[in-house]
């Protein structure tokens, strides 16, 4: 079993959760900011099989589309989609 903790550009959260649930993966979405452009990010956490991994993977990659943004300062730069796979020792839903 693993967590994937995904951060990526808040535009792009409601249509990965969406596709994420059509191919029922559980998430939770929890806004955050941070990065080069310092705003406007979401972090979404989900558990899935270790055979489900590269799946939900591809899956996000497909949807979350790198997105440029503007920054302070009149900073541009681009917003992509980092994915980090945590392995999980026991996982409790209560």
């Amino acid at each position: 079993m693993r967590l994937l903790i995904v951060v990526m550009d808040h535009q792009n959260r409601n249509d990965v959760r969406r596709v994420l649930s059509e191919k029922s993966y559980g998430a939770t979405v929890l806004e955050s900011t941070g990065g080069f452009l310092g705003r406007g990010l979401a972090t979404m956490l989900l558990v899935v099989e270790d055979d489900k991994v590269d799946d939900a993977i591809d899956t996000i990659r497909k949807v979350a589309s790198p997105l440029e943004r503007e920054g302070e300062g009149g900073r541009h730069g681009i917003v992509g989609t980092n994915v980090f796979v945590v392995p999980v020792e026991s996982y409790r839903k209560t």
